[in-house]
């Protein structure tokens, strides 16, 4: 059972940025793949979020500066990247398909009252807005798009891969 810790192998960690860094987010492998949200000082579980069957597992997680919110990855055909609030693990606030390329690593955004967050993976970059409930596909210029491993957030809304 994976009603109290991961029963299966674990993809993906983040940590939250602000206070204490006090939060841990970390996703699994499986048909459908949890997600637990720990206490980074006590160990204690202090939430449990599932992906949708056939999600085969969190390829990326990243947790919200201040806690509030956790975006996953998963590794269906489409690559859903799904928004849970991290006090409410029944329902997502928001989904979307990421594509048909592996995302390899998420970001949220540290700019103060903003909740968005970026993805990065195989020939691709995108932005996932909670604000305006969309997805934006990064603008490379007219080159050809080119793979990127991992990305990071700062406080300015900006993205760097």
């Amino acid at each position: 059972s994976d009603a109290n810790h991961h029963n299966n192998d674990i993809m993906c960690m983040d940590v939250n940025s602000s206070g204490g860094r006090n939060l841990a987010v970390t996703g699994q492998v499986g048909k459908s793949p949890s997600i637990f949200i720990w206490d980074t000082a006590t160990g204690e579980k202090i939430n449990r979020f599932k992906l949708q069957k056939n999600a085969r597992a969190v390829a990326a997680v990243c947790i919200s500066p201040k806690g509030d919110y956790i975006a996953t990855a998963d590794k269906h055909n489409d690559h859903n990247v799904t928004i849970f609030k991290t006090s409410d693990p029944s329902t997502f606030v928001f989904q979307g398909k990421g594509g048909p390329d592996e995302i390899f690593d998420m970001a949220f955004s540290k700019k103060d009252g903003d909740i968005s967050c970026w993805s990065a993976g195989v020939k691709h970059l995108a932005w996932w807005s909670l604000a305006n409930m969309e997805k934006k596909k990064g603008i490379f210029g007219g080159k050809e798009p080119t793979s990127f491993a991992c990305c990071v957030a700062d406080d300015q809304g900006n993205c760097y891969t």
